[in-house]
Parts: structure tokens; sequence; C-alpha cells
């Protein structure tokens, strides 16, 4: 279970991101809310599932959070600092405690290296640096072997590699810089069942041994409270219930989370 403590890891509050449509004279068209007003904790040790389908804006969010996208409105907080208001030197000391895996192992490896460079270029530029090459060597190893890969797939290329082995090496590149808070953005919908049983079994595994804190978006409400000690679910870029994962799907109050309940369950029978 979740360590819970009296302030949250992540404190997302009242977050709105609008996008301008444009013609080519630049006159702005419409404005477009992907997301709007939207406000929950995170606690060390805690999974929140962030369900719902697409375009709902469950990624914008999570892309918010790691400050790669500006909100129009609100604030991000990370241990009570806000992530858009502090200066980029004090940004880089908290870098490394923030990391993110993507929905497309490939795209997010760069093809031209092999796993060992990859992850040794990670090590290279962050709080690892400064060690020695037989240290980054021996903590590459660690690394494959948390994930659960075989110490051979060191000298593989991305494209010799599965979707389940890349994502896996993508997992532990995110770990290499020992982070405190990690978002899978739909980490394991491009992977089978089987291989997504496997997914999950790991980073759950990870996160128990390094007490670590997920945000796992998924258009998949299974999955998600599988993995989640809460869920929030959201519509049409606003959270439309959130509480514990077994309450929210066993007993939903909301007519669209019935809805991904049902859905998610014919598609299970068939």
């Amino acid at each position: 279970m979740a360590n819970y403590e009296i302030e949250p890891l992540i404190r997302v509050e009242n977050i709105t991101k609008n996008f301008s449509n444009y013609n080519n004279y630049k006159f702005c068209l419409n404005i477009f809310s992907a997301i709007s007003d939207v406000s929950f904790n995170i606690y060390k040790g805690q999974t929140l599932g962030l369900v719902g389908a697409s375009g709902s804006g469950k990624s914008t969010l999570g892309r918010i959070l790691m400050r790669l996208i500006k909100p129009s409105f609100g604030n991000v907080f990370y241990k009570d600092q806000d992530l858009f208001l502090i200066s980029n030197k004090d940004l880089k000391k908290i870098r490394t405690d923030l990391q993110i895996v993507f929905q497309n192992p490939y795209l997010s490896l760069n093809n031209l290296m092999t796993v060992e460079t990859i992850l040794l270029e990670t090590l290279s530029c962050f709080k690892f640096k400064n060690i020695n090459k037989l240290e980054k060597k021996e903590r590459i190893s660690e690394l494959i072997d948390l994930v659960g890969l075989d110490q051979k797939i060191k000298y593989k290329y991305p494209s010799e590699l599965s979707g389940g082995e890349c994502q896996r090496v993508a997992i532990a590149r995110s770990l290499a810089v020992e982070p405190k808070f990690i978002i899978f953005d739909e980490a394991t919908s491009a992977l089978d069942v089987i291989v997504q049983d496997k997914i999950i079994n790991i980073i759950k595994k990870i996160q128990k041994k390094m007490d670590l804190t997920y945000l796992f978006i998924s258009h998949n409400i299974g999955l998600v409270k599988e993995i989640s000690d809460n869920i929030a679910v959201m519509n049409m870029g606003k959270i439309v219930e959130i509480g514990e994962s077994k309450k929210i799907y066993d007993f939903p109050k909301k007519d669209y989370t019935k809805q991904l309940i049902s859905s998610f369950k014919n598609l299970s029978k068939n």
C-alpha cells in the first residue's frame, strides 16, 4: 500500500490549458480548452491512475507535470516548489527526480545507439556523470537486471528488440537517474496483453523496491485498476471522478466512468 503523508509529493492546482487555432493570416479563429480547472494530489509511494478516452487531455496533463509544456493557468508543485515559477538553475537540480516513459519506445530511443550507449549517455548527463567508466558499466548492468532483461541486450540496437524489450529499456533509462516520480504515459498500450502484464509486474516491483511515486496514464480502466491506489477519471479536459481504485471501479458514480468500465468488460469477454 502507499505510504501516505500529510504533504503530497505532487500537487496540481486548477490547471487549465488552452490551444489556439490560427488561419494563414495569423488571426485566432478559436480557442480550444484541452484541460479545464484540474486539481489533485499524489502522495509519496502512491500510484494515481489517470484514465479516459483518447483526446480527453491525459497526455497533455502529463506533459504539463513534467514542465514540457506550460499551462495557461494553474500551478504544479513538487515538494512545495512551483515548477513554473522556479529558476532554470533550481529546475536543473530536481529534473532528475521527475521522469516520463512514453507510449512508443521505438520513437523515444535513438536507433543509432546500442542499449548500453543509450543508458551510458543518460548516466553521463546527470548525477552519475562523475563516476568512472567501470562504475557506469556496473550501473548499467544493475538497471538491465532491474527491468528483467538479459545482459546481452546491452549490445543490441532498439530496432533489434521487441516492443516489450524496448519499453523495458525506456523504463531502465528513466530509472538510471534515481527519480522520485515517474509518469507512464500509455506505456503499455502498444503491447499485447501478456507483455502488458509483465511490464505492470515489473514497474510494481520496482516501485516497492525504490519507494517510487507514479502517475499511470491509460485509456484502459481495467489495467489502471490493477496498478493504482487511486483513480482519476478524465473526460473532455476535466476530472469527473476521483477516489480509491476499488471504489471507483466497483461503485462508479458518474455515467462516463460507468461507460468506461462497461466497455472494458465487454472487450474482456471477446
